[in-house]
C-alpha cells in the first residue's frame, strides 16, 4: 500500500505496488482474494486485461477469480466459462494458485463438467508446488477416497504439511482427527485437538471456533 500511496517515505510506484500485493497473495487464499481488490484498483480493468493478454499469469488468475467468484466491476456479469479459460492459461505456466482454482472448478462442476479425478490431479499439482489450501483439499480427497483410492496415511501427511504452511482449514481438520481418534495414524487427544482448534480459531476459522467452544463447555 505504501508504494500505491507514496506513504512511509517510499516513492509512489504502481508497478511495485501490484507486485507487493501479489507477493502477499502467494500462499494464502483469503489474502489473495482480499489483495485482488487492491490490484484491481491500482491497474484498473484495462490494465488487467492488457497484462493477462501479454501472458502475465497473475493477471490471468485475477481475471479468473473476478469471473468465477464475482469480484467484477460494476455492471459486469459473472462468467464461469471465461474464468475457466483464464485459469487454464495460467495453469499452463504451472502457477500453483491457478492449478488450485482449476481444481476447485472441476471439484464443484463450476463452469466446467464436474470431474473429481481431474480435480485430484490439479490439487496434487498445486500442492506439490507448495500451495497450502491445495494441500488441505488434497488431504480431504485422500481421507474420503474421492478421485483417488482412500489413503489415511497420505491424508494425515498432507494435513500436517498444510498446517505447517499456515492453512487454518488443515489445523481444523487435524483437530477433528485428534478429537475423534478415528485413524490409526493419529492418536486421540482432546488437549491436542483443542490446541489445533485454538490455532485455527486465531486465524479466523469459524468451524474451529465452534468446535473449541463445544470442547470447553464439556470441560466445565
Amino acid at each position: 500500500r505504501c508504494y500505491e500511496t507514496g506513504e512511509g517515505g517510499l516513492e509512489k510506484d504502481l508497478k511495485k505496488a501490484v507486485e507487493a500485493y501479489r507477493k502477499a497473495s502467494s500462499n494464502e487464499r483469503g489474502v489473495a482474494e482480499y489483495n485482488l481488490r487492491h490490484i484491481q484498483r491500482v491497474v484498473g480493468k484495462e490494465g488487467l486485461l492488457e497484462l493477462a493478454e501479454e501472458g502475465d499469469a497473475n493477471a490471468q488468475i485475477e481475471l479468473g477469480v473476478m469471473n468465477q467468484y464475482g469480484y467484477l466491476y460494476e455492471g459486469q456479469r459473472t462468467s464461469h466459462k471465461n474464468a475457466i479459460e483464464w485459469f487454464k492459461r495460467a495453469a499452463a505456466k504451472k502457477h500453483p494458485v491457478a492449478l488450485f482454482y482449476l481444481a476447485e472448478a472441476y471439484d464443484a462442476g463450476n463452469g466446467i463438467e464436474q470431474d473429481k479425478l481431474r480435480a485430484f490431479d490439479f490439487y496434487l499439482a498445486s500442492a506439490e508446488l507448495g500451495f497450502a489450501p491445495a494441500m488441505n483439499n488434497l488431504a480431504a480427497y485422500y481421507w474420503s477416497g474421492t478421485g483417488v483410492e482412500k489413503n489415511e496415511k497420505q491424508a494425515i501427511s498432507w494435513y500436517i504439511e498444510a498446517a505447517e504452511n499456515g492453512e487454518p482449514a488443515a489445523l481444523y481438520n487435524l483437530g477433528k482427527r485428534k478429537e475423534k481418534g478415528d485413524s490409526k495414524y493419529v492418536a486421540k487427544s482432546i488437549q491436542e485437538a483443542m490446541d489445533y482448534y485454538t490455532k485455527a480459531s486465531i486465524m479466523g476459522h469459524q468451524g474451529a471456533k465452534r468446535a473449541l467452544m463445544k470442547l470447553l463447555k464439556k470441560r466445565r
